[in-house]
């Protein structure tokens, strides 16, 4: 995928998490394709790539991803950050609320303020996830296409559901 694909395709797809790699084809590359992903359609995003050098880290911090994982990766390690990145965006959209309409934002209870009944409040049940990589994914995970699989238990995929 190109960086300006990537952005195009979170735009048509609204997914709820982005899995991006750093290293795109095209003029812009995972870090630009993320920061306007995260300003112009407000999606998490996960960096899932492989490399940790220096220069890459520091651009990567300044999109302020919700994870960075380095390949070779695990699936639990997936499914972990997935599931705090999607409690950590709605935690912050909900403290946005509150902060920008007081007293119009709802106070979750305790139990619902589990990750877990957080993510299964997305997407009536489904999770919608964007894989982007320059080249198809070696492994457990696909090119550009959204997951026939689920990583967290409960969720199915829109195009096998």
């Amino acid at each position: 995928a190109t960086g300006r694909g990537a952005i195009e395709e979170a735009g048509l797809c609204s997914p709820d998490i982005v899995l991006m790699d750093i290293v795109l084809k095209g003029e812009i590359d995972g870090i630009e394709a993320a920061r306007e992903i995260q300003s112009k359609y407000d999606i998490p995003i996960i960096f899932l790539t492989a490399y940790s050098d220096e220069e890459k880290l520091s651009r990567a911090k300044i999109a302020e991803p919700f994870a960075y994982i380095l390949k070779p990766f695990n699936e639990r390690e997936l499914h972990t950050n997935i599931e705090m990145a999607i409690y950590k965006h709605k935690a912050e959209a909900e403290r946005k609320k509150l902060i920008t309409e007081p007293g119009k934002g709802k106070r979750p209870k305790r139990k619902e303020a589990s990750a877990d009944n957080i993510a299964r409040g997305s997407s009536k049940g489904t999770l919608r996830v964007r894989v982007i990589s320059a080249k198809k994914a070696k492994g457990k995970l696909p090119g550009p296409v959204t997951l026939k699989t689920p990583l967290i238990p409960g969720f199915r995929d829109k195009d096998t559901a």
